[in-house]
């Protein structure tokens, strides 16, 4: 991981890239710690997302849509799922064109073991780490809701 010094902070573009560096390094390594379950973090999150639509699932291009992913990517991500047993595809009732992605129990089940082992390494933060994440939250979803505006 690049090293920064305070100095490099004096210019905006800098500050910029040595976050995203951060965050890369971040999420490398909790994705190294948290792929013991042998889910990526873009499946974890795509199941994330099925579940949180409840019984009727959700359809597999809104899904894409939400994802950013693209269709090839999608359908990839998607034959893995259901290969796994983690999602069932069905037929949407009234459109035959539209297919809906259902979670099952084994995906619950993922999701449920992620969990656990995102509360495992929260419990090896110290209080002042959990302090500050719970700071940063708000302040990086802000930034990405800017960055996203600016490229639009």
């Amino acid at each position: 991981m690049d090293e920064f010094t305070v100095r490099d902070f004096d210019d905006p573009a800098m500050a910029l890239y040595a976050l995203d560096t951060a965050l890369l390094e971040l999420d490398r390594q909790l994705d190294r710690v948290l792929r013991a379950d042998g889910q990526s973090n873009a499946a974890v999150r795509a199941l994330s997302l099925i579940a949180g639509e409840g019984r009727r699932g959700v359809k597999q291009c809104a899904l894409g849509s939400t994802l950013q992913a693209p269709p090839a990517s999608l359908s990839r991500l998607v034959d893995h799922l259901v290969r796994a047993d983690l999602v069932k595809r069905s037929p949407h009732p009234n459109d035959r064109r539209v297919t809906m992605l259902e979670i099952t129990e084994a995906g619950r089940a993922v999701l449920e073991d992620r969990r656990s082992q995102y509360g495992r390494l929260a419990g090896l933060l110290s209080s002042e780490g959990l302090k500050t994440a719970a700071q940063l939250i708000p302040l990086l979803q802000a930034m990405a809701k800017d960055v996203g505006h600016a490229a639009t």
